[in-house]
């Protein structure tokens, strides 16, 4: 019996993992979505939709390799002012409360992450719109979220998808 159980679970594994792998390139950085997610991208553009209803669409932007640094050092001056001026606009939205304001998060390599979380009514039900800003010396990726249910509990779900980025650089 333990031999047929170890048998049937080595069989269903790469099928297992062939169900989670649904990447999304971004420039350098991949992001794995559940097989749930069906996304159509274009250039430095993708719409998503997820198992729930939910709305993603991302806009991206990708430096050469050996960018001049003044090149770079200009495009972490527009990823900062994005976050710091039109982020938290967009958050408060029309009739938004937001939940988390926009914050900064440090990763790995010098790079980073923003993200504010807001909740909205729609058509009488709890909605949410997320954000997602991530900087590194040669991509922006900007991820907004947006669907019916409770903010909190949508960001931790997707804050769970955005763990599994890797960056190329």
């Amino acid at each position: 019996m333990r031999t047929l159980l170890a048998s049937l679970v080595l069989a269903l594994l790469p099928t297992l993992a062939a169900a989670q792998d649904n990447p999304l390139r971004a420039g350098t950085l991949t992001v794995q979505f559940p097989k749930t997610w069906n996304f159509r991208a274009s250039a430095q553009r993708a719409e998503g939709h997820g198992p729930d209803g939910e709305t993603v669409l991302l806009n991206y932007r990708v430096l050469h390799p050996g960018a001049p640094a003044d090149v770079v050092a200009q495009h972490w001056i527009v990823i900062r002012n994005f976050a710091r001026d039109e982020m938290p606009g967009f958050a408060a939205g029309s009739n938004a409360q937001v939940i988390r304001k926009v914050t900064e998060l440090p990763l790995q390599d010098a790079r980073v992450e923003f993200s504010s979380v807001s909740k909205r009514s729609r058509q009488g039900q709890d909605a949410y719109f997320l954000q997602y800003l991530f900087g590194s010396s040669r991509t922006i990726a900007y991820f907004t979220v947006e669907g019916v249910g409770d903010a909190t509990q949508a960001a931790a779900r997707f804050e769970k998808i955005l763990a599994t980025q890797r960056w190329q650089e």
